[in-house]
């Protein structure tokens, strides 16, 4: 009897430890999961990380490069300010080329769009039905006429042409993109100014000859070409004044002063400064936004101005921080970067590269509609940005990619095409390459991409 039971006692015992071992052992495999998953997640952050700083690296690399990514992005994006010019309006083809249009976009891709093309400063834009219409206009403000639910908004930037060689010819220093054998130097300008992508020509007068070409830099690079002149198109601000002497065999010398030195920051929602915390120092009327604000500055105790769009200009001086507008909706407020507080200022590209890449990528995620998503929304075919993937094959043009300053432009430009499908951004040379279909998805630092449902026709 004595025996069974020590028989009994052991086999229990040995049950009891068989019993923690298995707890034991999955315990453990629970904790190696864990830790595996940790360490998945901290490679993805790493990898993530080192992406962000690889690009900030390669910006900070090449920064005094006039062809440098950063300086696409800060002469196109970046320094470009749009102002709502009129409610209840649009330019129309009676003040302004139309040189492009597309049926549904949000305002943010509107504008995007708008700034990928070389010519486009304004466009006509319908909240209700994201209808956009993109214009080359020749001048800031432009004029515009009544139409019920649309709105008018402008870039900062005139366009003019600047004869930048004789005897001389672009070739294949730019991209050509047309060719007409007879046309007389305004008609081959304003044709360029239609087209796309078009930012030079190459004009011959003695034949009419003219060619088309898109350049990645201003002013474009040429070589020698007896009877041809070089002409490319300078974006500038209205207040910029340049001097252009030409010879028979150099380049156009272009100077370009603004007397705009502060920093100034354009209040969220409309509404004028007429409150008591602003008070009224004069008027003036028949001002751009930057002529206002040039003023402002020499105007003593001016620190904020409000306009509208007929350019009626008032100047203020306000004592407090982030100033409440009042409820007037046709006009728009401006205050000096002094009078921000951070929640505003922060706004203001910091000169740290590294942190303005990482500002630039969540402003963007912040001027998305609706984004709780770890990607971009771009349009309501074009869903995400995905950072360092490529997605391969399929190119619609592969030999003459778009030249554009965000992967948002390249986004929206894709969602301007029926057939596309899919988009790569090039981060180091600013090229984008539309695609009606994809081979595979490759990892690739340089890169930016991502998919477009296919538009129903």
């Amino acid at each position: 009897m004595r025996s069974f039971t020590t028989v009994v006692v052991i086999i229990a015992f040995v049950a009891i430890v068989a019993k923690h071992s298995s707890v034991a052992t999955h315990d453990s495999y629970n904790q190696e999961l864990r830790r595996r998953l940790h360490g998945y997640n901290h490679d993805k952050d790493e990898q993530y990380n080192m992406f962000l700083r690889r690009v900030a690296q390669r910006l900070a690399d090449d920064e005094d490069s006039d062809e440098s990514f950063r300086a696409i992005m800060r002469k196109r994006g970046n320094s470009v300010t749009w102002d709502q010019i009129a409610l209840d309006s649009v330019i129309g083809d009676t003040y302004c080329a139309g040189i492009g249009y597309n049926p549904s976009l949000s305002l943010s891709a509107c504008q995007s769009t708008c700034l990928a093309m070389s010519s486009c400063t304004a466009i006509d834009f319908n909240p209700a039905t994201g209808q956009c219409t993109f214009r080359q206009c020749p001048t800031h403000p432009p004029q515009h006429q009544g139409q019920s639910g649309w709105q008018v908004w402008a870039t900062e930037l005139n366009l003019r042409w600047v004869q930048i060689a004789s005897d001389s010819v672009i070739g294949p220093n730019c991209e050509g993109i047309g060719y007409n054998p007879s046309l007389s130097l305004s008609s081959c300008q304003s044709t360029c100014m239609t087209m796309t992508y078009c930012t030079a020509v190459d004009f011959n007068p003695g034949t009419g000859q003219c060619t088309y070409r898109h350049c990645d830099s201003y002013p474009p690079n040429y070589q020698s070409q007896s009877g041809w002149q070089v002409w490319a198109i300078a974006r500038e601000t209205p207040t910029t004044t340049t001097t252009a002497t030409t010879t028979a065999t150099t380049t156009a010398t272009t100077t370009a002063t603004t007397t705009a030195a502060t920093n100034w920051i354009k209040l969220a929602r409309q509404g004028g400064l007429g409150v008591a915390a602003c008070k009224l120092i004069k008027s003036v009327e028949s001002q751009t936004v930057l002529q206002c604000q040039n003023l402002c500055g020499l105007t003593s105790g001016c620190n904020a101005i409000d306009i509208n769009a007929a350019g009626h200009c008032t100047f203020r001086q306000c004592t407090v921080q982030n100033p409440t507008q009042d409820s007037n909706p046709q006009y728009n407020s401006y205050i000096m970067a002094s009078l921000a507080t951070p929640a505003h200022s922060s706004r203001v590209l910091e000169d740290d590269v590294f942190l303005g890449v990482l500002r630039a990528i969540v402003d963007a995620r912040d001027d998305s509609e609706d984004d709780d998503r770890r990607h971009l929304s771009i349009t309501s075919r074009c869903t995400e940005i995905v950072m360092g993937k490529d997605n391969y094959g399929g190119d619609m043009d592969a030999t003459h990619p778009a030249q554009v300053h965000s992967p948002a432009a390249c986004a929206a430009l894709c969602e301007q095409y029926p057939d596309c499908t899919a988009w790569t951004f090039n981060i180091q040379s600013g090229k984008c390459w539309t695609k009606d279909k994809t081979t595979s998805l490759h990892a690739s630092s340089d890169t930016f991409t991502g998919t477009c449902k296919k538009s129903s026709k």
